[in-house]
């Protein structure tokens, strides 16, 4: 997705009234009409084309990572990940909170629940590390969560973020939110990845708006 597409759909929903709200606002609860930013990877052209003007703009966005990825420059889906100065440099910014999809983007709802919390507590320490802020947000690699995998979150977490579909329901029981998918993709410049609001049935009024 081009990066004039991306800040058409961001002004949108400013313009509709709609206010840009931090993991934890959104988190506590509360009325008014709120958006929540979240971003999935943390690419190299994400941080170049999307993060710099959300933050010039003040705009708040929640961006897991996967810092085993990170330090390794390991590419995934075709895609270079953004580097250690490029996420401490964002994270001064003050705008963009930064979560963890685990050490490594891999299938860890697959692994036994003594390796999924040495992973995610090695995540949450190498996104602190990296952020000179606590790490805790937390969205499963490929939005693959069970109910072991979110009750070990819980345990490391304030809460995971997940994308609900028909295949992959949320866990019962945990401190599982919800993310509303309204538009993701890879175009030219591949950057946007996710952007999610919080009431359902603006989904089809954004998309109306965009044609």
């Amino acid at each position: 997705m081009a990066a004039d597409a991306f800040r058409r759909q961001v002004e949108t929903l400013r313009a509709c009234g709609y206010a840009f709200c931090r993991p934890e606002e959104y988190h506590t609860g509360g009325g008014g009409r709120r958006v929540l930013l979240t971003f999935d990877g943390g690419s190299d052209d994400t941080a170049r084309h999307a993060f710099p003007w959300l933050a010039q703009q003040r705009i708040p966005a929640l961006v897991f990572i996967a810092p085993g990825d990170i330090r390794a420059g390991r590419v995934f889906a075709g895609r270079q990940p953004m580097t250690t100065t490029m996420v401490r440099e964002l994270a001064r910014t003050g705008w963009l909170t930064f979560g963890c999809s685990g050490e490594r983007r891999v299938h860890l709802a697959d692994f036994p629940t003594t390796v999924q919390e040495h992973d995610l507590r090695s995540a949450q320490q190498a996104v602190a590390e990296l952020t000179d802020l606590p790490c805790v947000w937390f969205c499963p690699p490929y939005d693959e969560c069970t109910a072991e995998l979110a009750a070990v979150a819980q345990r490391i977490f304030r809460a995971t973020f997940m994308t609900p579909a028909a295949r992959r329901p949320l866990p019962a029981g945990a401190a599982v939110i919800a993310r509303r998918a309204v538009t993701g993709g890879t175009g030219t410049l591949g950057f946007l990845r996710r952007l999610t609001v919080l009431e359902p049935w603006w989904q089809h009024r954004v998309r109306d708006a965009w044609q």
